[in-house]
Parts: structure tokens; C-alpha cells; sequence
């Protein structure tokens, strides 16, 4: 199949090597309003077709499949392009900027009947999965509550003497900075596992680690049908690292993305004294044990990076050859949008 991209920014280098790797794909074609950028981007991976004008690009060359990696305020617009000129579509997170824009998608996707799917990559990751699978067998038991913490280097993207990545700056545009960026990582594994929430309380703190008084430390508290759930965000500590903890009534899964380990604590009806010593014994190994696998991996050169989009690309394009359904649908995306868009306004 064909393949066409709008927005040649940082996240595209990202796509690309999954999407020339997949072996269904015939031809990729790149866009941007930046030709500069965009030619770059094609000779380092070795492309030809380039346009500033996305319509056109849809209309030349007539692509089955478009990834939406522009700017959010952008998605909506581009995405419902691509949809009403018969393409599937792979958006990159936040879907949209408003619950109305991600209705207006979902509802193009479904007029067109094409395929949308949203880049929440997290619930995709190797080690996610496997809590999954812990959680839907049953093995995990029932889930009593989920806790999710992102740190977040904003130096990063925001450096002390104002200067930044020129190809990153339209983070500091988005309504809420920065944490409105991250926030759908989180919120998609909450939703996940919680089902969406009955209420949502959100507190935020300004600490001065952005410009114009942005929020960079927010936390949520979901009460949802059977369990809780918390969310946190923080900019001012590194290194990065996004952690899942699912405490469930069988075990406790904890999951660390950033350090790619997985640790079970299994419910054990031992003397309190023992149990110590067992737990302690039990979560050393598993993290030692994790430890020498990535190095290994690493080593032979298998090792895959976090926040990884292959999982998501691989399985979307299988679901538009298979007519399977896409692994994270446009409905499961304005679910996280609606979300988002709930803590947005309490602490706005």
C-alpha cells in the first residue's frame, strides 16, 4: 500500500522507520509547509515524493494510509482531509485540541468508512502488554486501583536562557503547555484498565519551570465504576520516566517504561516477618533478571526504544489489510480527549 505523511517535525523520524520496515508498504510520500525540513527528512531515509501542500500529495498520489503528525490545532483538519479523500488515518496523540474536533473525525471516519486509529503507543509496549494479559486472564485478579506517574525533563524542550528546538516549539503553544501534550499517555492507560470515570478531581501547581505560568505539576484522581485511579505529572524532575502501578486483588503489577522492567508481587498468605524477606528476594531477581535481558537485547541490537510507535503502526496497518479492527480506535481516542479536556477546565 501507499503511504503519505504531513509534518516532517521530530516525531516523524520516529514513523518512518517503522513504516519502511513494514513489508506491505509500496511507496511513501512526505509533506510539509517547510520544504526545507521536508527534503531533509527524505534523503536521510531515502525518499522522493515531497510537497508543502498535503492536499495535493493526497490527490498525486493517492495513498491508502496518512499519518497525521503536525501540530494538534492541525489534526482534525488534516485527518478529515485525508478521511474524506479515502485514506485511513494514524494520528499522532492528542488526537485534538476539543472534544468537538475529535467528534468531527470519528463522525468523518465513519461517513468515509475508513479507519482511524490515535498514536496512544504506551498501551502498546511490550511490557504494557503484559500486564494486559495479566489483567484480562484473570490472573491479576480484580483491579482495585491504577496509578500512573510521568516525570518529565521540560528542560528538555525549554532551556534556562529561552531558546529551544524550533521543531518543538509548538508544545508551548498548546492550551495548558507541555503537560497537555503528555497527558494523553496516562490517560489512555487509566482509561484502559478503569473504564471510563464516573468523576474526575484534578489539582495543578505553577512552579515557574515554564513560561507564562504554564502548569507543570498536576495530579487526577479517577473514581471510576469498581476501582480508582490516579495520574501524575511532573516537569521539573529527571530523568524521564513513566511508571503503571495496577494494584489488583491476586497481585500488584508495576510496570517502568523508561527502565523497560516489569515486577509481579503476588498475594502470598505467609507470617508478615517472611513475607519481607520473600518479597524483597522475589523483586530482586525479577528486576536483575529484567536487567540482564535488556542488556543482552541491547547488545544484539533488539532492544526496543520506549515510547516506541512500531507496535501501533505494525498493528494498524494490519488491521487496514485484515479489515481488522485499528489497535487503538477513533473512538477510544475522543474518549482520552474528553478526558483531557474535563481536567483542562478544573484547572484552568
Amino acid at each position: 500500500m501507499k503511504v503519505g505523511l504531513v509534518g516532517c517535525g521530530h516525531i516523524a523520524e520516529f514513523h518512518l522507520p517503522h513504516i519502511l520496515r513494514y513489508k506491505g508498504v509500496e511507496a511513501v510520500s512526505l509533506a510539509d509547509i517547510n520544504r526545507q525540513r521536508t527534503e531533509e527528512i527524505a534523503k536521510r531515509f531515502k525518499l522522493s515524493q515531497v510537497y508543502t501542500d498535503f492536499e495535493a500529495m493526497l490527490k498525486e498520489q493517492r495513498p491508502e494510509v496518512a499519518h497525521i503528525l503536525t501540530p494538534p490545532a492541525t489534526h482534525a483538519k488534516f485527518a478529515i482531509k485525508a478521511m474524506d479523500l479515502g485514506c485511513h488515518v494514524l494520528v499522532e496523540k492528542p488526537m485534538a485540541l476539543t472534544l468537538d474536533e475529535a467528534e468531527a473525525m470519528v463522525a468523518a471516519s465513519r461517513k468515509n468508512g475508513v479507519k482511524l486509529c490515535v498514536d496512544h503507543n504506551n498501551l502498546w509496549e511490550p511490557l504494557m502488554l503484559r500486564a494486559r494479559q495479566l489483567v484480562d486472564e484473570g490472573k491479576a485478579g480484580k483491579v482495585r486501583h491504577v496509578d500512573v506517574y510521568y516525570h518529565f525533563d521540560a528542560k528538555r524542550i525549554q532551556h534556562h536562557n529561552g531558546t529551544s528546538d524550533s521543531r518543538m516549539s509548538w508544545l508551548m503553544n498548546l492550551p495548558g503547555g507541555l503537560v497537555f501534550d503528555l497527558l494523553p499517555h496516562p490517560v489512555s492507560i487509566l482509561l484502559h484498565f478503569l473504564g471510563e470515570p464516573e468523576k474526575i478531581s484534578a489539582v495543578a501547581k505553577r512552579n515557574g519551570i515554564l513560561s507564562d505560568g504554564l502548569v507543570d505539576e498536576l495530579r487526577v484522581l479517577f473514581n471510576a465504576t469498581e476501582a480508582t485511579g490516579t495520574l501524575s505529572i511532573s516537569l521539573g524532575i529527571k530523568p524521564d520516566c513513566i511508571t503503571t502501578t495496577i494494584y489488583a486483588t491476586e497481585m500488584t503489577i508495576h510496570v517502568n517504561l523508561s527502565n523497560m522492567t516489569l515486577v509481579v508481587r503476588r498475594n502470598k498468605d505467609i507470617p508478615k516477618k517472611i513475607l519481607r524477606a520473600v518479597d524483597n528476594l522475589d523483586q530482586a531477581v525479577q528486576l536483575l533478571s529484567s536487567t540482564v535481558v535488556n542488556g543482552l537485547k541491547v547488545l544484539m541490537g533488539k532492544m526496543p526504544l520506549p515510547d516506541d510507535v512500531g507496535a501501533v503502526i505494525t498493528k494498524f496497518y494490519e488491521s487496514v489489510e485484515n479489515g481488522a479492527e485499528s489497535p487503538v480506535t477513533g473512538e477510544k481516542g475522543r474518549a482520552v480527549v474528553k478526558v483531557t479536556q474535563q481536567i483542562a477546565e478544573q484547572i484552568a
